[in-house]
């Protein structure tokens, strides 16, 4: 069940402004390539259900794309804590700080990038469809 909007044209790219790494490189990203959508989590969180097809399409664990070190994942000892599949959804819904890296959607594909060197990389390798531009 895909519940994100997509389009084959147009590279959706899910980040956190607050991280400078991905300041960096949508700043990069946005001087190299059109048709690039930057959605900033921080401002605009994807809700539960979005966050449930995410995963689904990944086929991760939300723990493999989260911070493991965050404070919402530990308990008062600092332990890491249990979370069931719900609970996880709940976390990212409310505090999408916790993921590490980028989501990238294009089509039906979702892309999980744990750096922004690996992002870069992946979409300046990608050849640009003459289709994309109206010049």
């Amino acid at each position: 069940m895909n519940v994100i909007s997509s389009n084959k044209r147009l590279l959706k790219v899910y980040m956190n402004s607050a991280d400078p790494n991905d300041r960096e490189a949508r700043a990069y990203l946005s001087s190299v390539r059109k048709h690039i959508l930057f959605v900033d989590l921080s401002v605009s969180p994807l809700t539960q259900r979005q966050w449930a097809g995410v995963i689904e399409k990944l086929d991760l664990h939300p723990s493999k794309i989260t911070d493991p070190n965050h404070k919402l994942l530990k308990n008062e000892r600092g332990e890491r804590v249990f979370l069931s599949m719900d609970d996880w959804l709940n976390v990212l819904a409310i505090s999408p700080e916790i993921v590490m890296g980028t989501i990238v959607v294009e089509g039906d594909e979702v892309l999980y990038f744990r750096s922004p060197k690996d992002l870069i990389q992946y979409v300046v390798a990608k050849p640009v469809s003459k289709n994309n531009s109206r010049e």
